[in-house]
């Protein structure tokens, strides 16, 4: 069989032209270069040596303590403690028995005074031993806690009963009196004085003071009661009278103010009623 010529050539033309395009587009590697790695040196490194470290001295700065400062102490007024307040005589009660029958009671506060040192007798209390009653006189020894001794001699005469003799003795003080008629008082009754009583013993500024002073003797009674009517102080009445004065007067004095306000007051009423 024969094929043609132009068929051939065609074929041929073709064949050239897929081989050209097949070489053109395959592109060669490049050669590749084998690269060998360089041998590893192992190095051993040399011992260190540490240079011998060196520590500087520590220097402490010196410490400046400042000075201290105390604030000043303030003192405040010193205070005088108030002198101890003077002691007090206690109300004593003094009676004395001579068997069944009391010869005689005296309630009082007592102090014995020299200028200005006072002795008073505080828990007084009657000694027997010196002590002593019969018809013709009576006689008390009083003693306190502080050791303070007082006699007190009662004598009578036909119609009155009397404190004829004091003796005292405090401390170092020594001093006495007789011939008295202190106190006198009717027989059968008795005698009271709230009102402090002085009596001078001697010359030298020794007083004896008696207040609250109830005092009864030679009655002969089985109980320690105070018997009969009462005499009182002059001191005591005065006292009274002075209260008493002054009282009335108060009231006079209340009377009158009230007297002159309603006449006052009247008055207003009266102008009220005019000037209507």
């Amino acid at each position: 069989m024969r094929f043609p010529t132009a068929v051939f050539m065609a074929a041929f033309v073709a064949v050239a032209v897929t081989q050209e395009t097949t070489t053109k587009g395959t592109t060669e590697a490049p050669p590749t270069t084998s690269t060998t790695a360089a041998t590893t040196t192992s190095s051993t490194a040399p011992p260190t040596t540490q240079a011998p470290t060196t520590q500087a001295p520590t220097t402490h700065a010196p410490t400046t303590s400042a000075p201290t400062t105390h604030a000043p102490t303030t003192h405040g007024p010193t205070t005088t403690p108030a002198p101890p307040k003077p002691r007090e005589a206690t109300l004593g009660n003094y009676t004395l028995q001579n068997g069944a029958e009391v010869c005689a009671v005296v309630l009082a506060r007592i102090v014995v005074t020299q200028n200005a040192t006072s002795y008073p007798f505080v828990n007084g209390s009657l000694v027997r031993k010196g002590s002593s009653c019969d018809d013709s006189q009576v006689t008390l020894w009083i003693e306190s806690a502080d050791d303070y001794k007082l006699q007190i001699v009662i004598g009578h005469d036909a119609s009155n009963f009397f404190v004829k003799s004091l003796s005292v003795q405090a401390s170092s003080l020594v001093a006495d009196r007789d011939n008295l008629t202190q106190f006198s008082t009717p027989m059968k009754q008795y005698y009271k004085c709230q009102s402090a009583s002085e009596v001078s013993l001697g010359e030298e500024n020794v007083k004896l003071i008696f207040s609250e002073l109830k005092y009864q003797a030679f009655q002969r009674e089985k109980s320690a009661a105070f018997v009969g009517s009462q005499l009182e102080c002059v001191s005591d009445y005065h006292s009274d009278v002075v209260i008493i004065a002054i009282g009335s007067a108060l009231a006079i004095l209340v009377v009158v103010i009230l007297v002159a306000y309603l006449i006052a007051r009247r008055k207003n009423r009266q102008r009220g009623y005019q000037s209507v």
